[in-house]
């Protein structure tokens, strides 16, 4: 511990560069209630995940640290904990909770992330309706305290001036760019442990909205789904592939161009410690035979009409599994920072 004398200096001096560096350079007011579970970025902002159930979309960032993480928009997203969120595309982010329950967010405005997804209208409900329940009201009391411009005397009644102040404040921020158009079920009755986004090869940014997501999935309260889940958003989230697996699966990687033969890899951590990786070819042709087309003169009303087929996506298949640990409980790429480069060949 460094107290705030002269001496102060001295002392830091003498301290480690790896302290240093891992020493705490700002306290960021307004944080999570709690433990923070998750962080991703979304252009130019951070979006993290607390197991208050809320999420917290923070400002530009900055070189300067005392300028850095200034609060954008708060949201209650779950009920729960909120145990993972991620960015699918440019200004979409996707948040999930401890049951599994998944919500898109959004700042860009539209309606939903596909038609897909925009409940159809009924002559109960001529707007529509939610497919899912809306994401939970913030869990502050909406009652008047009284007027600001009121003159108060006596400490408690300005205690309550204060506390109404601080509630407006708060209100206040759960106002924002950010709004929630969408919710499906991620995790079958288990917990999504982590979300990404299968973007086409020549989105490697993944700026785009992807064609699917894949989730890791893992038990949650008895459930016995363990598996990664690779759903549709065009066709409001449909199953296209299950990856089973023996226990839950922690962490969920993805690799598309690999460097070897140019195919599409998703690495998985489990429960059971091992490592496993699955491969595809993105252009793998479709083995399904074409539609038969109508013969010349027949007459096909809509009511007679196929369904049109499903989008042909390449499934994963098990490539290789690695006996690793007792339990993975994180894995990530080498080589996507200057901190931790790539492994080298040993030397001759």
């Amino acid at each position: 511990c460094v107290s705030a004398t002269t001496r102060a200096a001295p002392l830091r001096g003498e301290m480690p560069p790896l302290m240093l560096v891992n020493s705490a350079k700002r306290v960021v007011p307004d944080a999570h209630d709690g433990e923070v579970s998750s962080v991703c970025v979304d252009g130019d902002h951070c979006v993290t995940a607390g197991w208050d159930g809320q999420l917290r979309f923070w400002g530009k960032h900055d070189a300067f640290v005392a300028r850095s993480f200034e609060l954008v928009q708060r949201a209650q997203a779950h009920e729960d904990a909120v145990k993972t969120v991620a960015t699918i595309a440019d200004k979409w982010v996707i948040s999930a909770g401890l049951n599994g329950l998944c919500r898109v967010w959004t700042r860009s405005g539209e309606a939903a992330m596909h038609p897909s997804q925009i409940p159809e209208p009924t002559p109960e409900k001529p707007n529509g309706d939610d497919r899912a329940p809306p994401p939970p009201k913030h869990p502050l009391p909406v009652d008047d305290l009284g007027d600001d411009n009121a003159e108060e005397v006596g400490s408690e009644m300005e205690e309550l001036r204060l506390a109404r102040t601080e509630r407006k404040r708060v209100l206040a921020q759960y106002d924002g760019p950010w709004k929630c158009v969408g919710a499906f079920d991620g995790g079958a009755g288990g917990c999504v442990n982590a979300v990404v986004g299968l973007h086409a090869p020549e989105d490697a940014g993944g700026v785009g909205k992807p064609p699917a997501i894949a989730v890791a999935v893992g038990s949650h309260l008895g459930s016995m789904t363990h598996a990664v889940r690779i759903l549709d958003p065009t066709r409001n989230w449909a199953t296209i592939q299950v990856l089973e697996h023996p226990e839950g699966v922690t962490r969920l990687l993805r690799k598309v161009g690999c460097e070897l033969d140019g195919s599409d890899r998703l690495v998985t951590g489990c429960l059971d410690g091992r490592i496993r990786v699955y491969a595809r070819d993105p252009a793998e042709p479709d083995p399904r035979p074409p539609p038969v087309e109508p013969a010349e003169g027949d007459e096909q009303t809509s009511s007679t009409s196929e369904p049109e087929p499903e989008p042909w996506f390449p499934p994963y298949r098990l490539e290789a599994t690695l006996d690793a640990h007792p339990t993975v409980v994180d894995i990530r790429w080498l080589g996507e920072h200057p901190a931790f480069p790539p492994p080298q060949p040993p030397a001759p």
